[in-house]
C-alpha cells in the first residue's frame, strides 16, 4: 500500500512554496510503511539541511473506493459532519459571513487547504459500504497536527494531510511529520493509539440554556430546582448556562440577577444530592470585560500583531476575542478562576465552551493542535477533582482530555436553519446536525471520552417548532448513543406522561450494562 509520494509546504523568506520529495540542501526525507496484525501504519519523518519552517504536508495512498462512503468528521464539537460520496465535494463558506462576522474562527476555513474541491474528514476516515466500515484510517498524531483525509474518487487515492504551520525545525534536527493507521475498524485504531480516557460515568442532567438562554435568574432556577424534586426524574448534575456572569471573561463576579451568589446557588444545588455545574468560556473575552480594558496583553495577536478576534456574537457585544494561554498573567487569573468556582463556591461539573479559541493562531515553534494539547492540559491541571465537558472543541487533541465532550450542533427549537446551511456554515445551531453527529460519532463515546450529544426537547411550548416525530428522533438518538444526556425542559409545563417518560429514561440509562469485551479496549 504504498503511497505514491508527499507534498511539503515551507514557508520562506515569506514566501510558502511547495516541495516534492527530498530537496537537496534544504531537507531529506524518509517514508516508512509497516504491516502486522491487519494494520498498516504509515509515517514520514524529516531531517532539516537548514532551519524550515513547514506549513502543510500531504502524502497520497492508493485506495479502491469504488462504492464506498464516509461521514466527513468535522473539524470541532459544532463541526457538521455529512454523509459524503463520489458526487460530493466542498462549497465555500459565504465570504461576507466568514470576514464580517467572524465565522472563519469558529471552524478550519481560515487554516484547512481546499484540495481539489474534495471532500476530507478530520482525524479519521471510516470509508463505509452499505453502512458498514470497509476501512479505517486514522491519525496516530491526534496531539500534533490537525490531519484531514481527502478521498479522491477519480483517482483512487486518499491524500492525507496535516497542518503543521508554526513548526520551526532546525537545521541537523529530525521530526515525524505524519504517522496514519489502515484497518478494519475502529477498535483497531483505539487499540494502536493507545489512549485512555479519563474515568467518567454515564450521567443525565438539566441545563438551563435550551430554555432561558441568557435570561436566567436566581428565582428561574429554584423553580426549576423544585419543579425537578416533585417530578422525581433521576439528574446527577445541575447545570447552570450562560447568563450568571456580569461580562464574557471575567469569571470572578456574578450579575445582579444572583444576589446571593453563585456559592449560595451551588449549595442549594448540592442540597438536592445533585453535583452543581457551572458554563464558562475560558479562553474569551468581550469588549465590555474588566480582562479586555485592564489585561489587554493577555489577549492572543494575530500575525500582524493585531487582536486576535474569536467569533461574532451579538449576546456578548458583538465581536469577542482569543486569550493567549502562554501569557502568563493569564494563566495566573485562570488559575484563581478555577480554585474560586471549585474550591471556594463548590462547582465540581464545569462546562467549558468555545474552546477551540484557545488555538485560532500556531504558536512559536507550536502547531495549532499543539497549542490546543497545551490549553486542554492546563484545564485538567488547574481543575483537579472537577468533571470537564469541553464543548466547541477540536475533537483530536480533546481525546482523552476531557471527561465529556460535546459530538455534535447545538440542537435548537427548529429542525434545520436553512440561510446558515446555505451558506454553507458547518457549524450552525442545527437539530438535523446535531442527531447526524451522535450518529456518525457514537463509537468515540468511552474510547476518546463520554459523548455529549447535547439535549432532547420534549416540551409544547409555543418557541418549540420540531414535529412530534422530530422530537422523538432527537430523544432516541440522545438516549441511545451518548454518555451524558441532558435536558432544558421546565418539567411543571409538561403533560401527562412525560415526566414519567423522561423519569423511565433516566432511570434506564443510568444503570451500567453488563460488562462485554469490546474490541480495541485498552484496560
Amino acid at each position: 500500500m504504498k503511497a505514491s509520494g508527499f507534498e511539503l509546504y515551507l514557508r520562506k523568506d515569506g514566501i510558502v512554496r511547495k516541495y516534492n520529495d527530498s530537496e537537496p540542501g534544504v531537507f531529506g526525507f524518509s517514508f516508512n510503511e509497516r504491516s502486522e496484525n491487519g494494520i498498516t501504519v504509515l509515517s514520514g519523518e524529516i531531517t532539516a539541511q537548514e532551519d524550515i519552517e513547514p506549513v502543510w504536508v500531504e502524502t497520497a495512498v492508493p485506495m479502491e473506493l469504488n462504492g464506498l462512503g464516509f461521514y466527513a468528521n468535522g473539524f470541532q464539537s459544532w463541526s457538521e459532519s455529512p454523509y459524503c460520496d463520489a458526487r460530493t465535494g466542498v462549497r465555500k463558506l459565504n465570504a461576507l459571513l466568514r470576514e464580517g462576522f467572524r465565522l472563519k474562527y469558529y471552524g478550519d476555513y481560515h487554516f484547512c487547504k481546499r484540495l481539489r474541491g474534495l471532500a476530507y474528514s478530520h482525524l479519521y476516515l471510516d470509508l463505509l459500504r452499505e453502512g458498514k466500515t470497509e476501512v479505517f484510517i486514522g491519525d496516530l498524531m491526534p496531539g500534533d497536527s490537525y490531519t484531514m483525509f481527502y478521498p479522491d474518487y477519480s483517482q483512487d487515492t486518499v491524500t492525507a494531510a496535516s497542518d503543521i504551520e508554526g513548526l520551526k525545525i532546525y537545521a541537523g534536527e529530525s521530526r515525524e511529520l505524519f504517522r496514519i493507521s489502515i484497518s478494519a475498524d475502529s477498535g483497531m485504531y483505539f487499540t494502536l493509539l493507545g489512549l485512555k480516557p479519563l474515568p467518567a460515568d454515564k450521567i443525565t442532567g438539566w441545563t438551563s440554556w435550551y430554555n432561558y438562554y441568557t435570561k436566567i435568574t436566581g428565582f428561574i432556577l429554584e423553580a426549576n430546582m423544585l419543579a425537578l424534586r416533585e417530578s422525581k426524574i433521576p439528574i446527577d448534575v445541575f447545570q447552570i448556562d450562560d447568563g450568571w456572569f456580569q461580562a464574557l471573561g471575567d469569571w470572578l463576579e456574578c450579575n445582579d440577577k444572583f444576589s446571593e451568589g453563585m456559592q449560595a446557588v451551588a449549595r442549594k444545588i448540592k442540597a438536592e444530592g445533585w453535583k452543581a455545574g457551572l458554563w464558562l468560556a475560558p479562553f474569551i473575552c468581550d469588549r465590555k470585560s474588566t480582562v479586555y480594558q485592564q489585561h489587554n496583553g493577555w489577549i492572543q495577536r494575530d500575525k500582524r500583531g493585531r487582536l486576535q478576534p474569536a467569533g461574532w456574537n451579538p449576546n456578548w457585544n458583538g465581536i469577542f476575542y482569543a486569550m493567549d494561554i502562554y501569557n502568563e498573567g493569564f494563566r495566573e487569573y485562570l488559575a484563581e478562576v478555577f480554585n474560586t468556582v471549585a474550591g471556594e463556591w463548590g462547582y465540581d461539573f464545569m462546562k467549558l465552551d468555545f474552546l477551540y479559541a484557545a488555538a485560532i493562531q500556531p504558536g512559536v515553534g507550536k502547531t495549532r493542535c499543539m497549542v490546543m494539547r497545551d490549553a486542554m492540559d492546563m484545564i485538567l491541571e488547574m481543575s483537579p477533582g472537577s468533571k470537564i465537558l469541553a464543548c466547541g472543541a477540536p475533537i483530536g487533541p480533546s481525546m482523552g482530555r476531557c471527561h465529556y465532550c460535546r459530538i455534535g450542533a447545538d440542537a435548537a427549537t427548529i429542525w434545520e436553519d436553512r440561510f446558515l446551511k446555505a451558506v454553507n456554515y458547518r457549524e450552525r445551531v442545527s437539530t438535523v446536525s446535531s442527531i447526524s453527529n451522535t450518529m456518525s460519532r457514537s463509537f468515540l463515546s468511552g474510547k476518546a471520552f463520554m459523548n455529549d450529544p447535547d439535549v432532547f426537547f420534549l416540551r409544547d411550548t409555543k418557541e418549540i417548532k420540531l414535529t412530534n416525530e422530530q422530537k422523538e428522533l432527537l430523544f432516541k438518538a440522545n438516549i441511545e448513543n451518548s454518555g451524558l444526556v441532558f435536558f432544558s425542559d421546565d418539567v411543571s409545563q409538561y403533560g401527562p406522561g412525560q415526566s414519567e417518560r423522561v423519569r423511565t429514561a433516566f432511570s434506564a440509562y443510568r444503570v451500567p450494562p453488563p460488562y462485554q469485551e469490546q474490541p480495541g479496549r485498552t484496560e
